[in-house]
């Protein structure tokens, strides 16, 4: 368990490098997160669990597997484990607080706090509950308030237990003493005796802590018990000092293993846990969302109490490859243009993903595969439990303001909260339904229940109905839209975000931006400087991460945190050949993959050009869905939408006859608000029986291999030349908007 040492060790330092007043004791279990890590790997296979038999000291998955059952053989006794299946994250983090808070004897509460998102597939906890006397109690009656000297070199007063004229184990090395203090012996459940001792090193300098880890840290063996009791010898001591003490401390030791070596295991892309959990569909993963350990310990008098609860959260994410695959073909097509005429480019894959979900909920036969196949999912079922799960966390992601009449898309709103804060997220779907036609009901009912969306009939053919409904959707689209029967869909989505550090206003100033034709322009920077980020400079670009003010998450107390990511390549020149290569491999730009390279960094100079730009797509005329392999849906004689629309009669045939899209954003000191809306218009064929044309092209999953990076430090970044950016919900990831910055003007 060498590797818990040198993670005890980083916390400590990690503390130490704090400001003086906000340093905090560290306390950890090595033996907990030892066995969580033992459990989580007999689920993994490929390279992944090659990584943990090499992290672990493991020759195979039958050694690793013997070495949880000697440990929990050693233990006096065990809580177990157990399975449910809860179907919400509250009941999920309940469940575990109380488990946790009954079996550590109240000592360690909270172990998930309400800013611990949770989710399907999979969590795993557990406790290790530890209360022992000591072989030599201390007396009471001799315990005294001492000075203790603490890192800001003050010294403050705390209660000492102390011994006089007593034989202990112990031992004067060349930076530090070392003290055994054993427990009274107890019997294992195996029948064997067990003796445990507490080690305590005391640095010879008050001040010498940080000089005392790094060393450990160097060479972690040195902190190996039996490396210490080499040079234990039994002496009597004629004063032994001890402050009573009772702290707590909870750390998640995610990055610190990463940093150690276990990277696969945290990877949404190449994380292998195949032989834990039955994926859903075959654009999801299965991967370790989470790693957090809460520590408890009370040294008294009488001996030592002491808890450790580990919790490790299994997530699963589908990685939206066919709209960073969409994006990037639309970039390469503005900068294959006339470059006086190259736009800015922006999409928000989450409005596209929720309309292309619900048009597939009335497909049939080889237009729902096809759907099936383009989201990534085996069968309807599982669709619309995505759906579901997806609407659910935009939805919990909305905090109410008052409810005011609004004209369709009706944006769906929780009930009004008691402290109003802005919504990141408003959701609308709504749909016009002809006078002359009727939804099949099981559609509808999946609309109005998992969509939210409101259904409004109208007489499409009637002009000044269709004018109503045309004005309607131009305040959203900007344009107006063709109307044929019998029905068409609109679903609006709203983001609204304030950053986490925002920019000063004073700063912002003109600078020059290099666009795609060599030719400069002057536009205003937002500007910070010596700012910590994560950060991380690649082989072809750099990445940069600015976080947005956390936000509640309804009336549960959860919240969410949303960032934004900027792409931006080492020069202008090379902004094509990074777009490709993300169009050849979309997974290269999944938040987990490049979330791997990220350190926290503080950079001398972040420089972004404040923005507000706007697109709109015609996605059925560009055949950017075509060519992904989603065509049946567009032909008017091979369409198949039987559970959408009651048909008038066998020889008509319902498909998609117009696909719109359009995306704002803006871009400032203060934050980020973004909007986007996504429109479908759905008409009558002629049924001609014919077989289905080819496909364009097959859309499947492209094997995904996150770039093999480590980033290097560099002092700035400054994006004054086209860059890529995303808006993230950090969990479960989703992608909310995406596009390219290739003027900042426009």
């Amino acid at each position: 368990m060498e590797f818990c040492t040198q993670i005890a060790a980083q916390l400590i330092l990690d503390e130490m490098k704090k400001n003086e007043s906000s340093a905090k004791n560290v306390v950890m279990s090595p033996l907990s997160i030892n066995l969580m890590l033992n459990m989580v790997a007999a689920g993994a296979e490929g390279n992944t669990l090659e990584q943990f038999l090499k992290f672990l000291g493991s020759q195979g998955i039958e050694d690793l597997n013997q070495k949880p059952s000697v440990m929990m053989s050693l233990l006096r006794s065990s809580s177990g484990s157990k399975a449910s299946t809860p179907s919400h994250g509250d009941k999920v983090r309940e469940d575990v607080n109380l488990r946790v808070e009954k079996e550590k004897r109240g000592l360690i509460k909270q172990l998930l706090s309400k800013s611990v998102n949770l989710a399907p597939p999979l969590s795993l906890a557990n406790a290790i509950y530890f209360k022992e006397s000591w072989e030599d109690p201390f007396m009471v009656s001799k315990t005294q308030d001492k000075e203790f000297h603490i890192l800001n070199r003050e010294t403050i007063q705390v209660p000492f237990m102390n011994s006089h004229n007593v034989s202990h184990d112990y031992a004067s090395l060349d930076d530090f003493k070392v003290l055994k203090l054993p427990y009274e012996s107890v019997v294992g459940e195996c029948g064997k005796q067990i003796q445990l001792s507490m080690y305590l090193l005391l640095p010879h300098d008050p001040y010498g802590l940080q000089d005392m880890v790094e060393k450990f840290n160097l060479d972690r063996k040195l902190l190996a018990p039996e490396s210490l009791n080499d040079h234990l010898r039994k002496v009597k001591l004629s004063r032994v000092f001890i402050p009573k003490m009772k702290f707590s401390y909870n750390v998640d030791a995610k990055e610190l293993v990463k940093k150690k070596g276990l990277t696969l295991a945290f990877n949404e892309v190449d994380a292998d846990f195949s032989k834990m959990v039955y994926s859903q569909s075959p654009g999801s993963n299965v991967f370790i969302q989470a790693m957090l350990q809460k520590c408890c310990i009370e040294v008294n008098e009488d001996g030592t109490e002491a808890a450790a609860a580990t919790f490790f959260l299994q997530s699963e994410v589908k990685v939206m490859e066919s709209c960073t695959q969409i994006v990037a073909q639309l970039i390469l097509d503005e900068i294959e243009k006339k470059e006086s005429s190259a736009k800015n480019v922006l999409m928000s894959p989450r409005s596209i993903n929720l309309v292309v979900n619900m048009l597939a909920t009335g497909a049939e036969g080889k237009t729902l595969k096809q759907f099936l196949k383009f989201l990534g999912s085996k069968e309807i079922k599982d669709l619309n439990q995505n759906s579901c799960r997806m609407m659910t966390l935009l939805l919990t992601s909305s905090v109410s303001k008052a409810s005011t009449p609004s004209p369709l898309p009706t944006i769906h709103q929780p009930k009004r909260q008691k402290i109003e804060q802005k919504p990141p997220f408003l959701v609308g779907n709504s749909l016009w339904l002809d006078n002359n036609s009727q939804l099949v009901p099981s559609f509808k009912e999946i609309t109005q229940t998992i969509y939210k969306a409101k259904v409004k009939n109208v007489d499409l053919k009637l002009e000044p109905e269709a004018d109503k409904v045309r004005h309607l959707i131009k305040r959203y689209l900007s344009k107006s839209v063709k109307l044929t029967p019998p029905l068409c869909l609109l679903s609006v989505l709203s983001f609204e975000g304030s950053w986490e550090v925002p920019f000063m206003a004073s700063k912002t100033q003109d600078e020059k931006f290099c666009l795609l034709n060599g030719e400069t322009i002057q536009v205003p920077f937002m500007n910070s400087h010596n700012v910590s980020y994560s950060y991380a400079f690649l082989d072809d670009f750099k990445v940069l991460k600015l976080p947005y003010e956390r936000i509640a998450l309804g009336n549960n107390g959860n919240q969410t945190q949303f960032s934004m990511y900027l792409f931006l390549p080492h020069d202008t020149y090379r902004f094509q050949n990074t777009v490709k290569k993300f169009k050849v491999n979309p997974k290269l730009l999944s938040p987990m993959s490049f979330n791997n390279h990220l350190r926290s960094m503080e950079l001398s100079r972040v420089s972004i050009p404040k923005m507000k730009l706007s697109y709109d797509v015609e996605l059925h005329a560009k055949n950017l869905l075509k060519e992904r392999g989603l065509s049946l849906p567009f032909s008017k004689a091979s369409a198949n939408f039987p559970n959408m629309v009651c048909s008038q009669s066998p020889d008509t045939n319902v498909f998609i006859e117009n696909m719109l899209h359009k995306s704002f954003i803006e871009v400032n000191e203060d934050g980020t608000r973004a909007v986007a809306t996504t429109f479908v218009g759905m008409s009558y064929g002629s049924c001609l029986n014919s077989e289905p044309p080819p496909l364009a092209a097959v859309f499947g999953m492209i094997p995904g291999i996150a770039p093999d990076y480590m980033p290097t430090p560099l002092d700035s970044f400054v994006a004054d030349h086209p860059f890529l950016f995303m808006i993230v919900e950090e969990f479960p990831n989703l992608v909310v908007f995406t596009g390219a910055v290739l003027d900042p003007r426009n």
